[in-house]
């Protein structure tokens, strides 16, 4: 956290703003009373000099006087007069300048480097948009500095950034002071034509800091680290991280408030040092008072509060505020969360933190697809779908529950059901049931229960741990049912704001105890039936790059493996994969093993929270052990690396979302091919 201001009084600007009415005034007259090319002005004279034999001289505007501070504002570019051409006149090609070195020395790589910057800025638009200002072709005259004009020249390059009204100035002056901030403070920049002429001269060292203003705990060794050290090259971008890490350092010590005030810059011109005179002001320490934000609803105001960790009582950091905004974006429940603004109170020693926040509007998805099937003629037509409901943010309370049923048609059923109870019983865990039932007719019942809890440990990183149990009932075969046990830990990494560039992971170990029952009177029941301890191990990642405003790369893969009695694993213990959410081209769950991987690649085409375009390819592996056609050669392993590619198109609508995917299994074959439909509700 870097907080600072500079507090100017009126009567400051008092001059500025004559100044500023009398240059208006000014280029009012060359623009509309004298017909006359803007080519004509000049940069430089005075008021008195405003009307000289027809030639219109606009006053320069000097910078503002020192002390200033050394903030971190974004640079404001100089006033930009356009050019007129008088009635009549032919309109001019665009002015294209080149630079040239003028040392006697070759330049070295560092200023290799910065005459390719330059050389760039000009080409650009920023340079293009500077008036071409007629008179004098020499910037600084002269070989010596002189130290009022260089002093307030650094002013203005350095420090007053944002706050400080520019004159009228042409690209040679501008390259001056690109120079100037990089430490040669005797730049000339000559400009003849359409060359720029740089002498740079020596470069210039730090002489002395004289760093004024309150004592802290610490303060000495503060300047140490953070300051340049005497005699190290003298650079605007190096002055501004050191003033802008010392200030966050110190915000870090619970001072909300520290200010960098530059009073004087001294220039030796034989030594070639500058002494820099500055005031470090604190402020007092400050503790964290109330937490607002922009939601209408109570109930949800007092939940952000909650969620962002910022505990009452605890010292203002600047590192816990961004922590904070994390935090809220990991929970993916918010349309827009802004950086934290501190504010005082009527406590001397406790400010409050307000975060900017906007809810979304529609929050909850209703997705549901139905389809009639029936397998032969003979059949009774069957009932196919899925319906998923998702309120992620129950009246604003940070709750959440999902309930889904899906049926393949195919003899496949499920149906599932979650709670999330968020900082449950006054703690920072969030806790969570989910209750699972799966039906393959003629294979399983598997009925599956599982309790976890997750904490936040720093931002967007969590671990999660939880406990389960699962039982499956098989109708035929050697074994009548099974059961685990199960213990897990999962290493979490949220993605946050999903507008930009991020990425999303869970690591998790699972460890099971499976025990087995085995049907009477059935053949080689004794070796199913023995108990063992299981080992699965799963990762999730996914991930996305924008590399511009409408396009993007996203990327993702899935791993599950499954060690100890993997040849004894039943249908109902192996992993599934296929379809929409995982391989496109295939069947939802087509594919199964002990084993399993899949992973996606998509180029995508459109707005970050928009409607899209997008291609992908898609790649999956499958192993496990079945039983061989000989009885007496055991098992035999089997594997496959499905493959799927396509288009898709994701379309966002006020009411909801339509999702459109057309995916091809290996081969562009339209009698193979799957659709892939998705409608998401929104409410």
């Amino acid at each position: 956290m870097t907080c600072g201001w500079n507090r100017r009084h009126g009567s400051e600007f008092a001059p500025l703003a004559g100044e500023a009415a009398l240059m208006a005034l000014a280029t009012w007259i060359h623009l509309v009373v004298l017909p006359v090319d803007a080519a004509a002005v000049a940069v430089g004279g005075t008021a008195a000099d405003a009307r000289d034999g027809g030639r219109l001289v606009v006053p320069t505007l000097p910078p503002t006087a020192l002390p200033l501070p050394i903030l971190l504002p974004p640079p404001l570019g100089p006033t930009v007069l356009p050019r007129v051409a008088a009635p009549g006149a032919e309109a001019t090609a665009r002015w294209q300048p080149v630079i040239s070195w003028a040392e006697p020395r070759a330049p070295g790589p560092r200023e290799q480097a910065w005459l390719q910057e330059d050389r760039a800025w000009l080409a650009g638009t920023g340079a293009a948009s500077l008036p071409r200002i007629a008179g004098p072709d020499t910037v600084a005259g002269g070989t010596g500095p002189a130290p009022d004009s260089l002093r307030r020249r650094l002013a203005v390059a350095i420090i007053a950034r944002g706050d400080t009204i520019a004159p009228l100035r042409g690209p040679a002056a501008v390259l001056r002071d690109r120079w100037l901030a990089r430490g040669h403070l005797q730049t000339r920049v000559v400009a003849r034509g359409d060359t720029l002429t740089v002498a740079p001269g020596g470069s210039w060292s730090i002489g002395h800091w004289d760093v004024g203003g309150e004592d802290f705990p610490g303060r000495e060794r503060l300047l140490e680290d953070w300051l340049l050290p005497v005699g190290s090259r003298f650079e605007a971008s190096r002055v501004d991280d050191a003033a802008s890490g010392l200030l966050e350092t110190i915000g870090e010590l619970g001072y909300p408030f520290p200010r960098w005030v530059v009073s004087d810059l001294s220039l030796d011109p034989v030594a070639r040092t500058v002494d820099v005179k500055a005031v470090l002001l604190t402020g007092v320490t400050s503790h964290i008072g109330p937490v607002t934000s922009d939601l209408a609803d109570p109930r949800a105001r007092n939940f952000l509060a909650r969620a962002s960790g910022l505990r009452r009582g605890a010292p203002v950091r600047g590192s816990d505020l961004r922590r904070a905004v994390e935090r809220l974006w990991s929970r993916d429940l918010w349309e827009d969360v802004g950086e934290p603004r501190v504010y005082t109170t009527s406590a001397p020693d406790t400010v409050g933190v307000h975060i900017p926040a906007r809810a979304r509007a529609k929050p909850n998805r209703l997705q549901v697809v139905l389809g009639l099937s029936r397998r032969g003629d003979a059949d009774r037509a069957r009932l196919s779908g899925e319906v998923d409901l998702r309120l992620p943010n129950l009246a604003g309370s940070g709750r959440a529950l999902r309930v889904g049923w899906r049926d393949d048609g195919a003899g496949r059923s499920r149906f599932g059901f979650s709670w999330l109870e968020p900082l449950a019983i006054g703690t920072p865990l969030d806790a969570s049931l989910a209750l699972d039932s799966e039906v393959q007719d003629a294979q399983y019942t598997r009925f599956t229960t599982e309790f976890g809890a997750r904490l936040p440990v720093v931002a967007l990183w969590g671990l999660e741990l939880a406990g389960g149990w699962d039982r499956s009932t098989y109708p035929e075969g050697a074994l009548a049912r099974t059961a685990r046990t199960r213990a897990r830990a999962a290493l979490t990494h949220r993605r946050g704001d999903r507008a930009r560039s991020g990425w999303e992971a869970v690591f998790a170990v699972e460890s099971a105890w499976r025990s087995a029952q085995a049907r009477e009177g059935a053949a080689g029941a004794a070796a199913l039936a023995a108990e063992a301890r299981q080992r699965i191990v799963a990762g999730d990642v996914a991930g996305e790059l924008w590399l511009g405003r409408r396009a993007a790369v996203a990327a993702r893969l899935s791993v599950r493996r499954l060690d100890g009695g993997e040849r004894e694993a039943t249908l109902a213990e192996h992993f599934r994969f296929g379809g929409a959410a995982s391989l496109r081209g295939y069947g939802e769950g087509e594919f199964h093993g002990v084993e399993a991987a899949w992973a996606g690649l998509e180029w995508r085409l459109g707005s970050p929270r928009g409607s899209r375009l997008y291609t992908f390819w898609d790649v999956g592996y499958f192993g496990f052990w079945s039983a061989a056609s000989a009885p007496a050669e055991g098992f035999e392993r089997r594997r496959g690396w499905p493959r799927g590619f396509g288009l898709g198109l994701l379309a966002r609508t006020p009411g909801g979302d339509l999702s459109l995917a057309v995916g091809f299994p290996g081969t562009v074959d339209f009698d193979q091919a799957k659709l892939h439909v998705t409608l998401l509700e929104s409410f």
